[in-house]
């Protein structure tokens, strides 16, 4: 008699191939499995959580949402998955739900390294650099060898002003997985916020030189050449970078350094895309409506337009961001 497809072990058979299938980036064919694991066992947590964990990764947030709630419905313990949809929910723009998830995760499970490095990062969107600060180290208490909570963690120490260390932690970052862009990519930005440009137009030109199509790279590289007053070159990086982008996800400091820029930005209307232009996840609406509000008013002014520039520069001139600009 041949095992029943209810069959627990059959059921974890497939499950065991799944997980190999997903971990070697075989989305496809791990997906094909979970759902022959709940065509099966339709309320199978890890499968569930596992889908969603897949349509996450693939861009589907609401799909992986829905697919992580029933997950947890049925398993309300399961704190990868509490975590996991703290990313989702971060990357659908609700960093408080997000940052409860991994709170939560770490309420079951206070030694889960990662969830202490997801927190890290949704606090670090969120603009709580000092509490990203302590979640990463809190990550590094348990995996001190860990590359990307190094790499993060380099990340907000620049951000509260500790060069020195920032620096320290994101070459560790780099020794531990140097095949990581996305370490490179923050060591990367800690130079340019260090502003140290040559060195940060190095290291983005690193990540392109292995990755020519990292948008995050060419926008962030298009800021460090600005910074050298490298303005065409600078306009090319914006192109290129304005094309790999959805106009609505392109973000507005991009835009708003883009105008500032004495030259075109080739092939892109700068108008159009500043009002096709949406808030980001950890964006602040005012602060937003500020940034979006000096970038039409620098287009004004190089139209000759002063007046109407004056009276856009007026009304956006709003806390905090007036305090960049004016300083």
């Amino acid at each position: 008699m041949s095992p029943s497809k209810n069959d627990p072990q059959v059921v974890q058979r497939q499950l065991d191939i799944a997980v190999d299938h997903h971990l070697a980036d075989r989305l496809n064919e791990a997906d094909a499995l979970y759902r022959k694991v709940l065509k099966s066992c339709p309320d199978h947590p890890v499968a569930l959580h596992l889908r969603g964990l897949i349509a996450h990764q693939t861009g589907r947030n609401n799909d992986a949402l829905k697919l992580m709630s029933r997950a947890l419905k049925v398993e309300p313990n399961y704190y990868e998955a509490h975590s996991n949809l703290g990313l989702v929910l971060a990357e659908l723009g609700r960093l408080d739900e997000a940052i409860a998830r991994h709170k939560k995760s770490l309420t079951i499970n206070p030694a889960y390294a990662e969830a202490h490095n997801n927190l890290g990062n949704a606090l670090q969107t969120a603009g709580r650099h000092l509490d990203a600060v302590a979640s990463y180290q809190a990550a590094l208490q348990i995996d001190p060898a860990s590359p990307d909570t190094l790499s993060n963690l380099g990340v907000a120490l620049a951000q509260i002003g500790q060069p020195q260390a920032a620096l320290e932690c994101c070459h560790k970052a780099i020794a531990l997985a140097p095949d990581s862009l996305d370490n490179l990519f923050n060591l990367a930005n800690v130079l340019k916020d260090l502003d140290r440009p040559e060195e940060a137009v190095s290291a983005y030109g690193q990540v392109l030189g292995k990755n020519p199509g990292d948008v995050r790279a060419l926008g962030n590289l298009a800021g460090a050449l600005q910074s050298l007053l490298r303005s065409d070159e600078a306009a090319e990086c914006y192109a290129r970078a304005f094309s790999g982008s959805p106009p609505a996800s392109i973000p507005i400091m991009w835009l708003y350094s883009a105008s500032q820029l004495p030259c075109d930005i080739p092939g892109h209307d700068l108008t159009s895309l500043i009002e096709a232009v949406n808030p980001r996840p950890g964006d602040a609406l005012e602060d937003f409506k500020s940034w979006r509000g000096f970038a039409r008013a620098s287009i004004a002014h190089r139209r000759g337009q002063h007046g109407e520039a004056w009276q856009l520069l007026v009304r956006a001139n709003r806390w905090p961001a007036r305090r960049v600009v004016q300083n």
